[in-house]
């Protein structure tokens, strides 16, 4: 009867450390012998002996429960017991079609055994002593086939430690499968040199720790066997055989046989250099260094999801001709000094006139002494923002006698919060410094005195009006404070000034515009018309429907062991030190012990909040993108590996600048077309200058958001729409929709904007990435929300100076790492 075997494609499950007979423990006095037929516990049948080693022995057995073949490991000592499960617990990290799955760990009778894929096929060892060295081709396949097993288990940070033909099985198909990983390890615990002496490095051989450069070093030897067909080093001594390695005392493969391709030559060499150091640094890096190397498009031809290492690892190096890179470079600078030169007439057509930060904080100052509050405050702040009801930029200055808490989880100070109470002060000017509010909250207690109407002239002459000019009126608004007495102007513009005064001092002031008076009138809620109630429902919809489809999706992929923990890790921690420098820049510090201790806690709070909810995500989708189109994850799983210098990131960093000034250019040419007054998009970066740092913090968190939810998107629907064209053009107009409000002006201004700078994002990640889409929205951002300028004499020349040259350095980094080894400048005739 013929047993039906698992699909030969199916994942295969990673083996942990016990599975290396011949290297540790003594062989049993005792052999468990199972004659062919023996059932164990009504669902084993025992075929044949497979094998016996030094923990014991391994059957082919029929599991006539699920009706497979499978091998049955025994173990001889009891005492190897809780290596055996160990060895279990590691060897179910590993899912790779290069590695022998490991099932599960039993107990039958008194036995304990591992159950493990059955592999129908031989031993590299009795091959290679069977045929001698491999032909070059087939040597090619079987070294790639063991390097990808090798590589899988390194990515889940587990080293071999006994790595040999003998522990690689060629299956009916050809295929090397790695088996044996009875000796293997988690990295971290790598502490003893176990292994098989004629495989092992020249410092383990010494005495230090197994490690990746130690498999490395295995790796060499076996691949020196199958392009030779013989041991680089003979000997019959350890000592002789240390020696023997760090003197590099072998013969070249190329001398024992013309048939070694020289690359192949190359990277066996590296692989036995007897510095660990000296050695590639990656099993990925010895699998792109072989002919045909490159692991990913393996992955794909194979059907199977890539690892984020074999992404990393991916055959491209993605440096630019140093002509390419300069052009790239000098467009991205030219955008940065555009923008400089035509914010004056787009973006700062309304703050030109704006005074700096420090003067409206002064002025607001002014303008409460002038009310009678001259002391010296106990506690201050001032921030910039749009008005809410009208198209302006304005400043609030608040202050009290004692430290301000703002209830918001935030600690921001708003117009509003914390609420006035005693002690405390608001002003809000415009940019020119021109009064607009005005609040005192006056004593609790006071024993009136003989008093009159205060002088209102100075306050009318700080809204920017003559005091002949106005003309008194009935009163009609409530003071937001106690009050005595009010009184009120008629302006000639149509304004109507409200004032309040208690005990004959100023403490309300309120110049009233119709804009205003529909703000205040207005019954808070939903807004008012029925697209924005569509975009209102749609955005709590999706708040709520996101995290809980990712938490689905999160926990299908942890289970799989298909989701990147290493990268969510470092994703996670990324929005959490991001988020939590904008959250302290943002807020409002009052320098009190336990005010900082309740805001700072809220804020890591918060971010590590987000912080998880971005992992969560990036674990449920990222696996996705990497299955369908690992390409556009290339340079971004190779930031994420830390490789800052590898030049296919600083190709895609320098590539998304350079594409954000056609996006910024096109901006700012539809606001000198609309010839509205346009705003940043971030006003509070007018402010002091801490908001200038809480910008680029969001802007960063922002953009790898951005960037993220374009590449999903493209992704999705690429998979619904067979066409790569169609597919492209429907993420171009939902990105455009969404980016409708990005500017001004009429709807064919705005859409002509939102499809330029929606197509500038989308080709980038087709052609180049995840990462150089993050890179442009970056770049694009911050010429939105923070000044630019070339006007020396501007009050925020400074900042934009500073924040221009930060830019730039980035730039000229990308610039230098995107060009690898290139020269980057021209010969000279000298030269």
């Amino acid at each position: 009867m013929s047993v039906p075997q698992p699909p030969a494609d199916e994942p295969t499950a990673y083996r942990p450390p016990e599975e290396t007979p011949t290297v540790v423990g003594e062989r049993s006095s005792r052999n468990l012998q199972f004659t062919p037929g023996t059932i164990l516990g009504g669902r084993y049948r025992i075929v044949s002996l497979i094998g016996r080693g030094g923990m014991g022995e391994v059957y082919r057995a029929d599991d006539l429960k699920i009706g497979h073949t499978v091998a049955l490991k025994f173990l001889s000592h009891r005492e190897h017991a809780q290596r055996l499960y160990e060895e279990v617990r590691i060897g179910r990290q590993i899912s790779h079609p290069n590695v022998c799955r490991l099932y599960d760990a039993a107990e039958v009778d008194g036995h304990l055994f591992i159950t493990m894929e059955f592999i129908d096929g031989e031993d590299l060892a009795s091959l290679l002593r069977r045929v001698g060295r491999l032909p070059s081709e087939k040597g090619l396949a079987v070294a790639h086939d063991i390097c990808a097993g090798v590589a899988a288990a390194h990515e889940k940070g587990v080293i071999h430690r006994d790595l040999k033909p003998a522990n690689v099985m060629i299956d009916g198909r050809g295929r090397a499968r790695v088996t044996d990983f009875g000796l293997a390890i988690a990295a971290e615990g790598a502490s003893d040199s176990a292994g098989t002496p004629a495989y092992m490095a020249p410092e383990q051989l010494g005495g230090a720790a197994a490690s990746v450069s130690s498999d490395i070093y295995a790796l060499g030897l076996v691949l020196y066997e199958v392009f030779t067909g013989r041991r680089p080093f003979e000997s019959t001594s350890i000592r002789e055989l240390r020696t023997r390695q760090l003197g590099s005392d072998f013969t070249r493969p190329s001398s024992v046989t013309r048939d070694v391709p020289a690359a192949v030559e190359a990277v066996i060499v590296r692989c036995l250099d007897p510095d660990p150091r000296a050695r590639p640094a990656s099993v990925g890096d010895v699998m792109r260094d072989l002919p045909g190397g490159d692991p990913l498009a393996a992955a794909i031809a194979a059907g199977e999801t890539p690892t984020p290492g074999m992404v990393a690892a991916a055959a491209k190096t993605g440096d630019l001709p140093a002509p390419m890179a300069w052009l790239m470079f000098a467009i991205a600078v030219a955008g940065f000094l555009l923008t400089a030169a035509v914010s004056q007439r787009t973006l700062l057509s309304g703050v030109v006139d704006m005074k700096a930060p420090e003067v409206l904080q002064e002025r607001a100052r002014q303008i409460l002494a002038d009310a009678g509050l001259k002391d010296r405050p106990g506690d201050s702040d001032l921030f910039v923002g749009l008005e809410p009801f009208a198209d302006r930029i304005t400043a609030v200055y608040r202050q009290s006698h004692w430290a301000m808490r703002p209830l918001n989880p935030n600690g921001t100070l708003r117009r509003a919060d914390p609420p006035l109470d005693q002690g405390m002060a608001r002003v809000e000017i415009d940019g020119d410094g021109r009064l607009l509010r005005l609040a005192i909250v006056p004593p609790t207690i006071e024993k009136p005195k003989a008093h009159s109407e205060p002088d209102w002239e100075p306050f009318i002459l700080a809204a920017g009006y003559d005091p002949r000019s106005v003309r008194r009126t009935d009163p009609e608004w409530s003071a937001p404070v106690d009050s005595d007495v009010k009184t009120a102007w008629l302006t000639r513009d149509g304004k109507r000034i409200e004032a309040a005064a208690y005990h004959g001092r100023p403490v309300s002031f309120l110049v009233i515009s119709r804009e205003f008076v529909r703000f205040a009138t207005s019954t808070p809620g939903l807004p008012a018309y029925l697209p924005e109630r569509l975009a209102f429902v749609m955005f709590v919809s999706f708040m709520i429907a996101i995290p809980m489809a990712a938490l689905a999706l999160a926990r299908v992929n942890l289970r799989k062991r298909q989701g990147d923990r290493a990268g969510a890790f470092r994703v996670a921690i990324f929005f959490l030190v991001v988020f939590l420098i904008g959250l302290v820049f943002h807020a409002h510090h009052s320098m009190r012990f336990f005010d900082e201790w309740r805001i700072v806690s809220w804020h890591v709070a918060q971010a590590t909040f987000w912080a998880l909810m971005t992992a969560i995500i990036y674990i449920a989708l990222e696996p996705y993108v990497r299955k369908r189109w690992p390409e556009i994850l290339i340079s971004w799983t190779r930031l994420l590996s830390g490789r800052l210098a590898d030049p296919m990131v600083g190709r895609d960093l320098l590539m998304g600048a350079a594409a954000a000034t056609v996006a910024v250019g096109t901006w700012q040419v539809t606001n000198l077309i609309a010839g509205s007054t346009a705003f940043f998009t971030a006003p509070y970066a007018l402010g002091p200058e801490r908001f200038v740092v809480a910008a680029f913090a969001d802007t960063l968190a922002e953009a790898v958001l951005r960037g993220v939810g374009l590449v999903i998107l493209l992704v999705i629907l690429r998979r619904i729409i067979p066409s790569d064209a169609a597919a492209s053009l429907l993420t171009v107009l939902l990105i455009a929709t969404m980016t409708l409000g990005d500017t001004y002006g009429p709807p064919w201004l705005r859409g002509y904007y939102a499809m330029t700078a929606a197509w500038a994002g989308v080709l980038l990640a087709r052609h180049f990435g995840l990462l150089a889409v993050m890179s442009y929205a970056f770049f694009v951002l911050i010429q939105q929300r923070i000044p630019f300028t070339l006007e020396s004499d501007a009050w925020y020349f400074g900042r934009s100076t500073v924040v221009m040259l930060l830019l730039i350095a980035v730039v000229a980094y990308s610039f230098r790492v995107s060009i690898g080894t290139k020269r980057w400048l021209p010969r000279l005739g000298f030269d």
